[in-house]
């Protein structure tokens, strides 16, 4: 890079960056500052340049590092003071320094430059950081949630879940209040986000809150937010509430029949008022956001007994969505089950499947926590199953002991004679093999010879 090249990329810096640069020569004359710095200053440039740096800083320690030829390294930051009336701003006397003089080729002095660091400038720089890094995570959340959320991905095909799906469409083309009422395990956090994602507020934030996680005494300031000192403990700048999180998008309040009543007094308010107020705080804050609220809990029952709000009820409930068990839908429960063992298989890199004998039981099972108790067994079966195939042996014995007659018989109903006994033939075959280590202790456990095992496990297409 030949010199004039050098000072160009050198000017262009100096007027470009957010710091002030300032240069001395050996007797302490300044030679060359930056526009930011002289705007610190509250100075033009020529009433700088060419002047004693003592003259115009007079706190300086310029003169100090020229008298000590002072090198620097880099790291050795200087908190530099200012006089009241150096500086365009009184409340600002202070800056970062990064102090150093200058050799040429024979280390000879030639002078000493300093690296200033605003205050104010850096705090700027600060916030724009946390913005653009909040951003990011928002936008991050938002791809996220359109590769999990929408209806499209909303698994079943048994008729009830088709409902239930082609409800919440509808639903999420308007903006009135939802409940979701179902066993848990059911999925009604998974359509409180479809619906949100098929609404017009899709690109805006979804918050969720369970109500029956939190303490109650934490509940109000975790919904509502709180001012700085308005309690002990309380962070000096105060904290948003979830409700300003969810600003313009979707709140969803799991388990809402679990709020204490004073807290629903409270949240009916929001609903009528369409604003929150901040613990400690003495100004309504207006949101526009759409509830839904999901729970497990009979909210008609505890109308009658007092326990929850009518009122509120009325106002959550514009719109009811109530879930489906699994065990209503059994032909959806080995849907479920391998689409699960799919996105293990694809995190894992593996190649693991269920066998039929797995695939009767599991069916045959009642599944009271629903989905999420039979991702649970998956699990489990996946981390414990070998060769690549979850047998009987890997699934729970609450599962097994108590429908093994179910699991043997099941599909059988429009079967021959014959053909059941095939079906048995097969299914005992296939447990003996997993049972035993190899094929002598397997026809030793059935009780026939190996060559007679051979010609059955050919005959049923078995692969051993």
């Amino acid at each position: 890079m030949d010199a004039e090249m050098s000072k160009r990329v050198l000017d262009e810096f100096l007027k470009k960056t957010e710091d002030g640069f300032i240069v001395v020569d050996k007797e302490g004359i300044i030679r060359e500052i930056n526009e930011n710095y002289c705007d610190f200053l509250a100075r033009g440039r020529d009433e700088i340049i060419g002047r004693p740096i003592n003259e115009v800083i007079s706190t300086t320690s310029m003169l100090d590092v020229l008298k000590k030829r002072y090198a620097g390294d880099g790291n050795n930051v200087y908190v530099h003071p200012y006089k009241p009336g150096e500086t365009r701003d009184d409340e600002e006397v202070y800056a970062a320094a990064n102090r150093f003089c200058i050799f040429d080729a024979q280390d000879q002095l030639l002078g000493a430059a300093a690296h200033m660091k605003f205050r104010q400038r850096a705090l700027d720089t600060s916030q724009k950081y946390r913005e653009t890094e909040l951003n990011y995570y928002k936008q991050e959340y938002q791809d996220q949630m359109q590769k999990e959320g929408g209806f499209a991905n909303f698994r079943g095909n048994d008729p009830k879940i088709q409902h239930v799906k082609n409800l919440g469409m509808r639903i999420a083309k308007t903006d009135f209040p939802v409940l979701i009422t179902g066993e848990t395990g059911t999925g009604k956090e998974v359509i409180a986000k479809s619906i949100h994602m098929e609404s017009s507020r899709s690109a805006e934030p979804f918050v969720a809150i369970n109500c029956g996680a939190i303490p109650a005494e934490l509940l109000e300031s975790e919904l509502f937010g709180y001012e700085g000192g308005s309690f002990t403990g309380a962070k000096r700048q105060g904290k948003i509430g979830k409700f300003e999180m969810a600003n313009k998008g979707t709140f969803f309040l799991d388990e809402i029949g679990d709020m204490p009543l004073h807290m629903q007094v409270k949240l009916l308010r929001v609903l009528q008022e369409h604003e929150i107020e901040r613990v400690g705080g003495n100004r309504p804050i207006p949101i526009d956001v759409r509830i839904i609220s999901a729970t497990r809990l009979n909210l008609m029952e505890m109308v009658q007994e007092g326990t929850f709000r009518e009122d509120l009820y009325y106002r959550l409930a514009v719109v009811n969505i109530q879930t489906v068990p699994l065990r209503a839908c059994p032909h959806d429960i080995i849907l479920h089950a391998t689409n699960y063992l799919d996105q293990l298989n694809q995190q894992y890199k593996t190649e693991v499947s269920l066998s039929d004998a797995a695939k009767r039981c599991l069916k045959a099972h009642s599944w009271p926590g629903n989905v999420r108790e039979l991702q649970n067994v998956i699990s489990s079966a996946y981390a414990t199953c070998e060769n690549n195939m979850i047998t009987m042996d890997n699934l729970p014995k609450v599962i097994t002991d108590n429908h093994k007659e179910e699991w043997i018989m099941s599909d059988t109903e429009e079967m021959t004679l014959k053909e059941k006994m095939n079906h048995l033939e097969k299914i005992l075959l296939e447990e003996a093999l997993h049972k035993n280590k190899n094929m002598t202790a397997a026809a030793a456990a059935l009780g026939i010879e190996r060559s007679l095992l051979y010609k059955k496990l050919k005959k049923h297409h078995i692969e051993f």
